[in-house]
């Protein structure tokens, strides 16, 4: 079974992301361009949202995570602030799950 919430977050990323959306996307200057099964790592953006993954832990779908051993992001702190006030507001699948993600 997906784990709780993966519907949800999976729903609203087609959204964000629908056939035919422009997306702008950048890789943090201070981290890999791409993880070590060769998955391009990058900030994506389109029209609707100027960050899709803040838009995505802004609305509870996704939690914000990074290696212990990698060098923070340059959006960690505002991830990790928008994936803490979701939580505590219970907003999108954390007003149900226990855990997102990892």
């Amino acid at each position: 079974p997906a784990a709780c919430g993966a519907v949800e977050a999976a729903t609203a990323l087609t959204g964000l992301l629908a056939a035919g959306t422009t997306i702008t996307w950048a890789h943090d200057p201070r981290s890999d361009a791409q993880d070590r099964y060769g998955r391009e790592l990058a900030y994506v953006a389109t029209a609707q949202s100027a960050d899709v993954g803040l838009t995505m832990l802004e609305a509870g779908l996704v939690s914000a995570w990074q290696p212990s051993s990698a060098t923070p992001p340059t959006r960690a702190h505002s991830y990790r602030s928008a994936a803490t006030t979701a939580r505590r507001e219970q907003r999108g699948s954390w007003a149900t799950c226990t855990s997102l993600g990892r």
